[in-house]
Parts: structure tokens; C-alpha cells; sequence
């Protein structure tokens, strides 16, 4: 699936049966009116991205995928280590250079064969040699077969490279519409303590302004004085309550929002954390007639990726809620958390719902599969969950299911995530 490992096997194949020192692929941008040669070798070198125009008609590839031709040139006249006079106008340099910044070889013959899919020229395949006269009709059947594999290869490079952009877009989706509706949800769930607040402070103020024109009226009396007092407390007591239920609900929206678009890692507790997640989420579980319970052992700490098991977390429950809890009421989901030895925790996230079929359970992890397409499934959350507890996380995800019993789905973590791996070195978050 990789254009240069795919330039690599053929050169091998190639230098094993044709008198080539120089091979390489060209991808015709029509629109550009040129040939990209990104993967071409020289000896044991790679050489560097150049371009040919298609109005360089001097050059034997231009020609050859003007005309869909093959072509067998005994001896090149140009110097074929400059680059067109247009495109070295261009980039600065009329050379074409190996990887090292040294010039090519100037090559004297060579051999190129179109590369045609459904009729239409992609590209073309050359091989070259610093020898006159170096290739024979036996070299241009050879390169002919390589060439038509070449064809098939890159055009599934190029749509497995679309489809990982494609998967990436639809992933990046899938993470900012869960965090929209953690937004709608905590907005929908302010609403009560708010509106509870602004009632009694509206009220208050009432009271005040009545009571303040007993005083001017020299009407005051204990009684009045007393109601007052006690009102006031009720009003205070039920703003401070209120508030404070809003300023816990803001303050887990805005750690476990930072977590879902950061990947920083740090300590928390386990069991706070995945309170917070489960009251962010708590709004649209009661909207939909279900309850999230949580019980995880009281002081597990952990040193990993607070975004990432987020968001694992919020799949999993969404995911329960819209498969397994679909048209049902009285859902319960629970996360369970315990220690699983010295090193390692357990997670647990079960749902008493429909439960899935022994023909999908193999396939749940799957990217883009669901039984639900069309009516608001992506086929990605799933795939999200495993790919992060495997390659962020560092642990692994089973999943047990009875069909209209429910499904458990049981994560094991490190209680200290693995350091990323950037290149070839393991470095630790700074």
C-alpha cells in the first residue's frame, strides 16, 4: 500500500532481469500538464522529486505518454541529467539530483512503456542505462508486465491512501460530535440550577423591596422581620445549592473537555474521573429513560491519557445507549473499575440491553461496520475505542454479549500508560 515500497520490489525485479542503472515511475498530472517522477532510483540512491512538462516534447516520456506508446531509445541525445528549461526556471536548478545532492548519471538509452488504467494514461515506467544500444525487444516485454503491475499497485496505493484521509476526516468527525453533544448536554443540564437560582433571586429581591418599604413606613414588625430573616436563608440556602451543583457540573465539562481534545498525560483518579464522564452524560441517559451507575474502587490512581480513556468511555456508553438500549426504557449502564494486580486495572462497562448476535461480535471492532447505517450509526466508534486502548492506552478490550441480556465490554490498562513512541525513540510527555 506504500508507493516507494512498491517502486523498491519492481526495482528489484527490474535490475534482476533488464541491463538497467536507472529506474523509476512518472504520474501524469494533466491539469499541470507535467510528470511527477516522486520515486525513482539510481543504483542503491533514491533520486529527487522532479518534474518533466508534457511540452517537452525532446523527452522520450513526454513522448510516450502523449502518444500511449511504448518506446525503445538506442541513443538519447539530450543530456538527460537537465531538468526542462520551464520547470529549472522554477525550482533554481536545471539538474536532477540524487538523494546526497550530487547530479545523475547521464543516461545514454532507455526503455519506457505507458502506464494505461481504464483507458487512459496514469503514468510511465522507464528504465535507463549510461550504455548506448543497452535494451532489446526481450527488456520492453518485461517492463510491459512490470509495468502493468505497477498500474494496479499504484492505483490501489492511491485509493487505500484516500480511503485512510477519508477514515481519518470521518474519525476527527466522530470526536467533535461527541463533543458537541457533551456541550448541548451540560448546556440542557445548567438549566435547572440556573433557572433555580435566578427564581429565588428574583424572589429575594421582591421580598426586599417590601420589606424596605415596611421601614420607610415605620410599619415593621417582628413578625415581618422574622419571615424575612428565614426566607432569606431558605433563598440563599437553595441559590448556593443550585450554583454550586452548576459550578461542579462546568467544572467536570471543562476537564473532561480539555481531556477530549488534548492528548497530555497526567495522574487522576480513577474513580473521580469516571464520575465526571458519567454526569456529562447523565442529561441525555435520563432524556432517554436510562441510568448510569458507577462503581469503581475508591482510590485507584492512574498515569495515563485522561482524553483518550474519555473518549473511549463516552463510545462505550453512547454506543450502548444507541444499539444496545434502542427503544428501550429502564436502560442501566455501569461502570465497574477494580484492580486487576500490582500493575494493572480492569474496566467494565455493561449494559443490560439487546445484546449482540455471535455472527457480529467478531466484527464489532471493524472500521466502518454497523448495524445501524443510515439511521445514525458511523461504524467508527468502536473501532476508535480499540484503536486507542491498544496503541495510546496500552491495553486491550474483550467483549462478552447475551442476546436480550446485555453486553459487558472489559478493558485492561496499565495503571501507567507506556511513553509514546515518536520515530524510533520512546519519549515521555513534556
Amino acid at each position: 500500500m506504500d508507493k516507494r515500497q512498491i517502486l523498491e520490489t519492481l526495482y528489484q525485479h527490474t535490475r534482476s532481469m533488464i541491463p538497467a542503472s536507472t529506474f523509476g515511475v512518472g504520474i501524469v498530472d494533466w491539469d499541470k500538464r507535467v510528470i511527477s517522477f516522486e520515486y525513482t532510483i539510481q543504483g542503491n540512491q533514491f533520486i529527487l522529486p522532479y518534474e518533466r512538462s508534457l511540452d517537452a516534447l525532446e523527452q522520450p516520456s513526454t513522448r510516450c505518454v502523449l502518444s500511449g506508446q511504448e518506446l525503445i531509445v538506442n541513443q538519447i541525445e539530450h543530456d538527460s541529467r537537465k531538468l526542462d528549461k520551464v520547470i529549472a526556471h522554477r525550482v533554481g536548478d536545471d539538474l536532477v539530483r540524487l538523494e546526497d545532492g550530487s547530479a545523475t548519471e547521464d543516461s545514454r538509452s532507455g526503455v519506457y512503456v505507458p502506464i494505461i488504467l481504464s483507458g487512459r494514461v496514469m503514468g510511465v515506467v522507464g528504465a535507463l542505462s549510461n550504455k548506448p544500444n543497452a535494451f532489446s525487444l526481450d527488456d520492453l516485454n518485461i517492463l510491459r508486465t512490470l509495468a502493468a503491475y505497477t498500474g494496479v499497485a499504484y492505483d490501489n496505493a492511491e485509493a487505500y491512501r484516500r480511503l485512510s484521509i477519508t477514515q481519518s476526516k470521518l474519525v476527527e468527525q466522530e470526536k467533535l460530535a461527541a463533543l458537541g453533544s457533551l456541550v448541548a448536554g451540560v448546556a440542557h443540564e445548567l438549566n435547572t440550577p440556573i433557572g433555580n437560582s435566578l427564581l429565588m433571586a428574583s424572589t429575594m429581591q421582591d421580598h426586599s423591596e417590601q420589606f424596605s418599604m415596611k421601614v420607610k413606613e415605620n410599619r415593621l414588625r417582628r413578625s415581618d422581620l422574622e419571615s424575612y430573616a428565614q426566607n432569606s436563608i431558605n433563598s440563599a440556602d437553595l441559590i448556593v445549592r443550585s450554583l454550586t451543583s452548576a459550578a461542579n457540573l462546568v467544572s467536570s465539562f471543562k476537564q473532561i473537555a480539555v481531556d477530549q481534545t488534548s492528548d497530555k498525560r497526567r495522574e487522576f483518579d480513577l474513580q473521580f474521573f469516571c464520575e465526571e464522564v458519567a454526569l456529562t452524560l447523565s442529561n441525555r441517559s435520563k432524556r432517554e429513560g436510562h441510568e448510569i451507575r458507577v462503581d469503581i474502587v475508591a482510590g485507584l490512581m492512574m498515569d495515563s491519557y485522561p482524553g483518550a480513556l474519555g473518549q473511549v468511555l463516552n463510545n462505550l456508553i453512547i454506543n450502548a445507549m444507541v444499539h444496545g438500549l434502542h427503544e428501550r426504557s429502564q436502560g442501566v449502564i455501569t461502570l465497574r473499575g477494580y484492580a486487576y494486580d500490582d500493575q494493572h486495572i480492569q474496566l467494565v462497562v455493561q449494559d443490560n440491553g439487546a445484546g449482540i448476535t455471535k455472527e457480529n461480535i467478531e466484527r464489532i471492532f471493524e472500521p466502518f461496520f454497523t448495524t445501524r447505517l443510515g439511521t445514525g450509526g458511523s461504524g467508527l466508534g468502536l473501532h476508535i475505542c480499540y484503536n486507542i486502548i491498544h496503541s495510546i492506552l496500552g491495553g486491550t478490550i474483550a467483549v462478552d454479549s447475551i442476546v436480550n441480556l446485555g453486553t459487558n465490554f472489559t478493558i485492561t490498562l496499565p495503571r501507567n500508560a507506556p511513553l509514546k513512541i515518536v520515530g524510533n525513540e520512546q519519549k515521555p510527555d513534556l
